[in-house]
């Protein structure tokens, strides 16, 4: 497992993780090469006084040109050493976190259970008839299996490896665990359908976060059934919902104008493009 070595110079640095830290994740620099995404890493931290702490962690996301988000099994000691080091005096150095590798060793594979094994090896044929089928229902909380069973007990980074390579059955489930944060990794996962897309659309557990990635998704913005539940979801940020509008006919505009059910900000501007000034 290759080492990764993040070091904060001053308090500044340090004190922009705690958002992140609330979320059970720290965001820094990319380092280059750039690592892979849910590669397992050796996190080696410097704080400013020079004192260092060793986390495993596993990188969640790649965000070219920004930065990376990491996450832990347990996030509670990082977030308490964190607010350690910031409750110690002085560090007002402003510099950027820097980030390098150190260590050479390929990341080790995360064994899984056998009924995960077999949601993220299963490979589902295409799903011709999903544009004009109904939302998927979403699983009962309660749902019983050998599947559920092993994703209850599962870390968060295995939920998000298991959202982003699993079958429909673990996709299903998955939508509806309270990490808001794995609903962005089920939308990265090949085998999803359109259904299951328009599903979280128009749900109202569904993160802000997901919504705009379906938002700005080229084939998944041009569906009318993913177009209008977005536009519904008081969820879905304004500015997307707005911009959707330009999708969809004049019959569900007017539907839109007419209805109390959605956000006043989207039933505005659909009356103003059923009535222009």
């Amino acid at each position: 497992m290759r080492t990764l070595s993040v070091r904060f110079r001053g308090r500044p640095a340090l004190q922009e993780q705690r958002g992140h830290l609330q979320r059970g994740c720290l965001f820094v620099p990319v380092p280059e090469p750039a690592p892979e995404t849910l590669q397992d890493v050796r996190l080696l931290v410097e704080a400013p006084s020079g004192e260092t702490a060793v986390w495993p962690a596993r990188v969640l996301q790649v965000y070219a040109g920004a930065g990376m988000a990491l996450g832990f099994d347990d996030p509670e000691p990082v977030r308490a050493r964190f607010e350690a080091w910031l409750a110690a005096p002085g560090g007002a150095d402003e510099t950027p976190a820097e980030v390098a590798w150190s260590g050479e060793s390929p990341p080790a594979p995360r064994s899984t259970a056998p009924a995960v094994e077999a949601a993220t090896r299963a490979e589902e044929p295409p799903d011709d008839g999903a544009s004009n089928a109904e939302p998927a229902a979403a699983p009962d909380a309660a749902m019983a299996g050998p599947l559920a069973d092993q994703i209850r007990a599962m870390s968060a980074q295995q939920r998000m490896h298991l959202a982003a390579h699993g079958d429909r059955a673990a996709r299903l489930l998955l939508a509806r665990d309270p990490n808001k944060t794995i609903q962005s990794f089920l939308l990265q996962n090949p085998h999803i359908t359109i259904e299951e897309v328009r599903y979280l659309a128009g749900s109202r557990q569904a993160s802000p976060d997901a919504l705009q990635i379906i938002a700005g998704h080229r084939e998944w913005s041009q569906n009318p059934g993913v177009v209008a539940a977005l536009v519904r979801n008081p969820k879905t940020p304004l500015g997307s919902a707005v911009r959707l509008l330009d999708r969809l006919g004049e019959p569900e505009l007017r539907r839109l104008a007419k209805s109390n059910d959605v956000p006043r900000g989207v039933q505005l501007a659909a009356r103003k493009k059923v009535n222009p000034a």
